[in-house]
């Protein structure tokens, strides 16, 4: 999403936000494999939508251990906070969980990783197909 002030009021005054919370994010569970790809579908993720999806979070990732692939293939934009909270719900939800990756696929995403060095600690991949080739699935 462009920064610009205009390309912003456009973006908050269309259907985009409309959408229905029920829809924002979904998750695949695949038991052969012991792994959970969480999908964010909404094309904002900020403060604003952070507490809806704790919530979604934890009853995804409730009494489970398993890899957890986050993929914001929908997302144009992420924020710190955002983040913040799924690092904050998986620490609390499965300590004991073996992976955590997420998959971005723009540049700018990339970056809120690499500045806040969580690069170092989850797996950062630019596509599904990678981070579902590099996650340690059984």
């Amino acid at each position: 999403m462009n920064t610009d002030l205009f390309e912003r009021k456009k973006y908050l005054s269309g259907n985009l936000l409309q959408m229905d919370e029920q829809y924002w994010f979904s998750s695949a569970y695949r038991k052969n494999k012991d792994l959970t790809i969480i999908r964010v579908n909404t094309p904002r993720a900020t403060l604003n939508e952070a507490s809806n999806f704790q919530s979604f979070l934890i009853q995804s990732l409730k009494n489970k251990n398993f890899n957890v692939i986050i993929d914001f293939g929908s997302c144009e934009f992420i924020d710190s906070t955002f983040i913040g909270t799924i690092v904050k719900t998986f620490n609390m939800t499965i300590s004991n969980s073996k992976n955590l990756s997420f998959v971005v696929h723009n540049k700018r995403q990339s970056t809120l990783f690499t500045m806040n060095k969580l690069d170092r600690i989850f797996g950062i991949y630019t596509n599904l197909e990678l981070a579902l080739k590099n996650t340690n699935v059984n």
